[in-house]
């Protein structure tokens, strides 16, 4: 499903570019599916994302129990799960940083044709001094939305890429071989200090991917807006 959803918002993110000669109609149906297939891709997101941080805990409290119990066997096959799962997650957060990389680019793509669409409007408007007023305003409101928008897409990219750079960072101490001659107790307590910065990057990852629906549901309910702002305008030149 997220494969399939990531397919979409590709096509989308291109018609967005490859339509400008379809006018702003185009553009607003565009960026409406890519808002709606957004908040789709983050619900899978949250959905996976909880039951992967659920697992981890576990993994981590098993950890502790075989190192506890100085059972080493047990402790190899815990640790062993532990860099599976960490693997996971890490590929993941990659994947997510490319993601939020094609949107902070999509978002700057979006910014320079809205401002194209401003310059047009204007000129549209010149024999019409009432209504290119009401046009400057909603212009400037929606030059405010899409800058704010380029900026929350900047800084989900940057976090993004710096949560999957941090853990990488603790994989490869966690998966690195142990010291020669120590005990297990030691090596348990090490791990599970590792074990845990790392479950700490999930759960900021987790609130990141809330704070991104909310966001994404914002961003439908403005392009929504822009719409009937849009349809109304053309109402008025029709006539």
């Amino acid at each position: 499903m997220l494969k399939q959803i990531g397919v979409l918002m590709s096509v989308l993110c291109a018609l967005i570019v490859a339509i400008p000669a379809a006018g702003q109609t185009g553009r607003d149906y565009a960026e409406r599916g890519r808002d709606r297939a957004e908040i789709e891709r983050s619900q899978e997101w949250l959905a996976r994302d909880q039951a992967e941080l659920a697992e981890f805990s576990s993994l981590i409290a098993t950890l502790n129990a075989t190192a506890a119990g100085n059972d080493e066997t047990a402790y190899g096959n815990a640790h062993a799960g532990l860099v599976g799962a960490m693997t996971r997650e890490l590929d993941q957060s990659k994947e997510k940083a490319g993601l939020a990389k094609k949107e902070a680019q999509q978002s700057s793509r979006e910014l320079r044709s809205e401002r194209r669409d401003v310059r047009e409007s204007r000129e549209a408007d010149e024999d019409d001094e009432d209504w290119a007023e009401f046009d400057r305003a909603r212009d400037n409101v929606q030059r405010i939305d899409d800058n704010k928008d380029r900026k929350d897409d900047v800084a989900d990219l940057k976090s993004a890429g710096g949560r999957a750079e941090q853990q990488g960072m603790i994989l490869t101490g966690f998966a690195a071989e142990s010291e020669e001659g120590e005990e297990l107790a030691a090596r348990g307590a090490r791990h599970s200090e590792l074990a845990q910065d790392f479950q700490a990057t999930l759960e900021a990852d987790l609130a990141a991917t809330k704070a991104e629906l909310q966001e994404d549901g914002a961003e439908l309910k403005e392009d929504r807006q822009e719409t009937r702002q849009d349809r109304r305008k053309r109402v008025r030149r029709d006539n």
